[in-house]
């Protein structure tokens, strides 16, 4: 019994691992759009028959003396072989491999696996993040800059020290403490910040809450999730960064805060602010309370990022807390399975995103009653969540 994928460029056949899988499981195999795809079983008279219970029926079951061939009928006549059927070119590197990333070759012919060890890794990055710097304004003010010890934002202190436009002295580097997760990255930070010659501020859970105007400091996240039950710690984290940062911001009257979000950071925002029927928020500059943001590393895969401190990334995902928010999984995990499925289309993606950022003239508004700047009304009964939990 034949298995064939049947296009308007002919019929190919298919990887088959084993015969115990479906016909779902067999297109995932292969890279199969399984949601376009019919499937049909052909007897030894030459007639069709549709295949039901594509999720459960294994290849095995269906095979019958009377069937010669399963075809796949795909319901768009692309060129699938030109997407699918590539050479993959191995760029290997003979000492201290700490990652690899599959780009898509200038001809679109192959995919290209390129192995990389830290300074390879740092080549790419300085790449990136010199062709941001030198694309705007940099004067001589302070600079904010966010450290978390994870791998982005550690690899992010070194791409400004190696940007030729900002000196060393600029550089605040800032980091918040008093949770768990935040805490046991501290030894991680000071490392990168001892080697890079900054010094790095911590900033604690007393000043945190007097940042975002809470009025007691104690287990203050147990307290956020008694009155947020259903969020999760990086939706606080997430903002108690921004407020932090921007403190620091006018404090110094610096120029600008710098975070590390990284390609797939910001493929998940606009995904999500995509499917919100909204512009995607400007990138790789954005001004919210009045204070320039930066994300140098825009165009870096965290892949690469990784494979800077490969060690210290690996500690840090082992100390992550599991995130329960779908509405964040979604368009994270979207945005990491277009560059599984079509290597280089990520990139495409991105500077599609970026140009319609800049559509987006008004992405915040200020919300009296927060003190602050959002991305679209928040109800009533959300901002009284947030003043309670400010006063408890």
């Amino acid at each position: 019994m034949d298995i064939t994928f049947n296009t308007a460029h002919g019929k190919f056949g298919l990887d088959i691992p084993n015969y115990n899988i479906t016909l779902i499981e067999l297109c995932k195999f292969n890279n199969l759009p399984f949601q376009s795809i019919c499937f049909y079983k052909k007897n030894n008279k030459n007639e069709l028959e549709i295949i039901k219970d594509v999720y459960t029926h294994t290849i095995n079951d269906l095979k019958d003396n009377n069937i010669v061939e399963i075809i796949l009928q795909p319901n768009r006549n692309i060129n699938f072989s030109k997407i699918l059927n590539k050479d993959i070119l191995i760029q290997n590197i003979n000492e201290n491999f700490s990652s690899e990333y599959t780009f898509q070759s200038s001809n679109f012919q192959e995919i290209v696996n390129v192995e990389f060890n830290p300074d390879e890794c740092f080549r790419y990055i300085y790449k990136c993040t010199n062709d941001f710097f030198n694309s705007i304004d940099i004067d001589d003010r302070k600079i904010v800059i966010g450290i978390s010890g994870g791998g982005d934002s550690n690899t992010l202190l070194k791409a400004l020290i190696n940007c030729d436009k900002i000196d060393k002295n600029q550089i605040i580097a800032v980091m918040c403490t008093g949770l768990n997760v935040w805490d046991s990255a501290k030894e991680r930070a000071k490392y990168i910040c001892n080697e890079a010659g900054v010094e790095l501020k911590f900033v604690e859970s007393r000043e945190i809450c007097d940042i975002i105007g809470k009025r007691r400091s104690e287990n203050w996240d147990e307290a956020f999730f008694e009155v947020f039950e259903d969020s999760d710690i990086d939706a606080l984290g997430t903002l108690i960064v921004r407020k932090v940062l921007q403190h620091y911001v006018e404090k110094h009257n610096a120029q600008a805060m710098v975070t590390g979000l990284n390609l797939e950071d910001l493929l998940a925002e606009s995904f999500f602010q995509i499917t919100k029927k909204k512009l995607p928020l400007p990138f790789p500059i954005r001004t919210i309370d009045n204070i320039p943001l930066w994300f140098p590393l825009f165009e870096v895969p965290k892949k690469i990022l990784d494979g800077c401190y490969p060690k210290f990334s690996l500690e840090n995902y082992e100390q992550r807390n599991a995130d329960k928010l779908i509405n964040r999984a979604v368009p994270y995990y979207f945005s990491q399975m277009t560059s599984s499925i079509l290597p280089g289309y990520e990139f495409d993606l991105l500077n599609g995103f970026k140009e319609l950022s800049k559509l987006n003239t008004s992405p915040f508004h200020y919300d009296e009653k927060l003190g602050f700047e959002v991305t679209e009304p928040v109800s009533e009964e959300l901002i009284g969540k947030w003043k309670y939990f400010t006063i408890c």
